[in-house]
């Protein structure tokens, strides 16, 4: 069976819908021809300028369409299903190279976009940048309110919360300002909050198990301890931010914690744990301004955040010491004691340090407050060599999607950290599959656009991916570095291999029990053919990371043909709190149905967790 396809419109702008392409090596082609049950399949780009002008060629990426249309560094899915987006390094295009010196000369605050896949059609919000510039600067050039280098995450009650960014342009300056994203008529609007306490530039969001979020790092000045302290007073650049700070979705206001913690990497890789602490598993950004953060040495440490007691612990130490990886927490299943993060590819920090990618890929495993690394250490290019636990090829800033089967993609990225040597980048195109059952990976197809920094992958309702981005740090006119040198708004969308092993379980009828503790799931056929029902939280990734990207195995039974009913973790006796499992947001349900070739999911059904108290949570259809 095919997979669901596009709409017959944007097919019809996408002249050659579908393409089939090799796998070898990592670049945009390969030896052989396999078949999509083996290697999936993509979509042709597609991008905004299609629905306005179909006549200009999609191809290739040009200074103009860099100038005039958005592309997407910052990514969220919203509960209808539309997509919100905004821009990265918005007007450095006019900007070469680009350096300290023309960045703040050139740039821009970046600009957002709503896009409806069933178009497609582009919608934009109000205000179009996130704030209603002053008279005199409709470019935001000079003002303090950038979305780019915020981190963004879904609310239980349907809006996004956006929280820090860059100051003026090209400053690399944090801010405190914190955004609600709404989704309301055919695009949305923000509106300011709370501001946090500290300006912050690469934070790191996640939600807890009561709704609330937390915020982590983050840097009020990167460079310039002059210029920062002119705008923020007494902060010290050479400090990552290490204070950490809890959201209030009902007051809207930030609280400030009163432990204050060693330093950690910008855009720390954090995840929630079924204890309900936040595991940072030594990872993260790795910009530190080569010694900028004093501590930067203590960033190996592995450490759990405990949010009841505000308190910090050291868990272990990274086996590879601190990495600027692509980070997932895997599948959660019954009965939920234990927790695995995929930790993969990237380069070893911290800096200075070498910036080629390697392929290396550990599994730690986090049991109650437990940390065990795989025990493993592998070459960097050991991948490369034939080791199939290790990626097939090098890459950095690669952005991971956790299927509903449990497998993992991680989609783009580059062969070297663009951001210490740009220009000299190769993109990758290739497609990796991880699958934790084999603890093996294997190529896939591969995209037609590079996508090295500044790129996104979304995972949607029906089960395919959306893959878009590509903001590079530009030092060349024209294209004769090695990817492509200019920005590039395209969207592709990949059809994992599942989507073709055959016909797909279907939902017909979906609804929650008047508790909200269960799901009450008819679908098509047998019951009795149904492997799994699976919860995959709502995307909301910018720089490779989404930190509550998380998938779940619900406790099922089937109790009648055709009807299944699906739990909260503690109604089947796991003792745990569902807020740590589910915190509050919006989740895909999929249903899957097992095949010789593997499981093949349904396209999904939307389902709520809201905030019950305790950390105790309840379905809901709405937000």
């Amino acid at each position: 069976m095919r997979p669901i396809r596009l709409p017959a419109v944007l097919f019809a702008l996408v002249v050659g819908a579908t393409t089939l392409v090799g796998v070898a090596g990592s670049g945009a082609g390969g030896a052989a021809m396999l078949s999509p049950a083996e290697v999936g399949e993509w979509s042709a780009p597609f991008w905004e300028g299609d629905a306005r002008n179909p006549a200009v060629p999609l191809d290739p990426p040009s200074l103009e369409k860099g100038r005039e249309f958005p592309s997407a560094a910052h990514i969220a899915l919203l509960p209808s299903g539309k997509v919100l987006y905004w821009n990265g390094l918005e007007g450095t295009e006019d900007a070469v190279p680009l350096n300290a010196a023309t960045y703040p000369q050139f740039a821009k605050n970046a600009r957002a976009r709503v896009l409806d896949l069933n178009g497609p059609t582009w919608s934009v919000p109000t205000p179009e940048r996130g704030y209603e510039p002053p008279p005199g600067d409709p470019d935001g050039h000079l003002s303090r309110h950038n979305l780019f280098c915020a981190d963004q995450k879904l609310l239980h009650d349907g809006t996004v919360l956006i929280a820090g960014g860059e100051s003026r342009p090209g400053d690399t300056m944090g801010i405190r300002e914190t955004r609600v994203f709404t989704p309301e008529g055919a695009a949305g609007t923000f509106a300011n909050v709370g501001d946090m306490v500290k300006p912050r530039w690469y934070p790191s969001l996640i939600t807890l198990p009561d709704g609330k979020v937390l915020v982590l790092t983050g840097t009020t000045q990167m460079f310039t301890p002059d210029a920062e302290q002119h705008v923020h007073g007494s902060y010290t650049s050479y400090n990552n931010v290490r204070e950490q700070e809890v959201y209030d979705l009902t007051t809207r206001r930030w609280e400030q914690k009163k432990t204050p913690m060693l330093s950690l990497p910008l855009y720390a890789r954090v995840h929630l744990m079924p204890n309900g602490k936040v595991f940072y598993p030594a990872a993260g950004n790795g910009w530190g301004g080569a010694g900028q953060t004093p501590d930067e040495a203590l960033w190996t440490e592995q450490r759990l955040y405990d949010p009841q007691t505000d308190s910090w612990q050291v868990a272990g130490t990274g086996q590879y010491g601190f990495r600027e990886p692509t980070s997932a927490l895997l599948r959660l299943e019954p009965p939920y004691q234990q927790a695995k993060v995929l930790l993969a590819g990237g380069t070893v920090m911290p800096m200075p340090t070498p910036p080629t990618a390697n392929t290396l890929s550990e599994v730690v495993t986090v049991t109650g407050d437990t940390v065990s690394n795989d025990g493993q250490r592998k070459g960097p290019l050991d991948g490369k060599l034939g080791d199939q636990s290790q990626l097939r090829n090098p890459r950095w800033a690669s952005s991971p999607t956790v299927l509903p089967t449990g497998e993992v993609i991680l989609f783009s990225g580059a062969d070297t950290e663009e951001s210490l040597l740009p220009g000299t980048e190769k993109a990758v195109r290739t497609a990796e599959l991880y699958d934790p059952a084999t603890n093996t990976w294997r190529n896939l197809a591969a995209g037609s656009r590079d996508r090295t920094y500044h790129n996104v992958a979304l995972l949607l309702p029906d089960g395919r991916v959306l893959v878009g981005g590509h903001t590079p740090v530009r030092v060349f006119d024209g294209s004769p570095a090695p990817s492509n040198s200019y920005r590039d708004a395209s969207f592709e969308i990949y059809s994992p291999p599942y989507l073709f092993r055959g016909p797909r379980p279907q939902i017909k009828q979906f609804g929650v029990s008047a508790t909200g503790h269960q799901l009450d799931i008819k679908v098509a056929g047998s019951s009795s053919e149904i492997s799994g029902v699976v919860a995959v939280r709502f995307g909301s990734s910018t720089h490779s990371v989404d930190a509550d990207q998380r998938a779940v195995s619900l406790p099922f039974e089937p109790i009648a043909d055709g009807v299944l009913k699906a739990r909260l973790p503690s109604q089947a006796g796991t003792g745990l709190t569902d807020g740590n499992i589910l915190p509050p947001g919006p989740y895909h349900i999929f249903v899957l149905r097992n095949t010789p070739d593997g499981p093949v999911p349904s396209i999904a059904r939307t389902v709520f967790t809201k905030p019950a108290g305790d950390g105790r949570v309840t379905f809901a259809l709405a937000p």
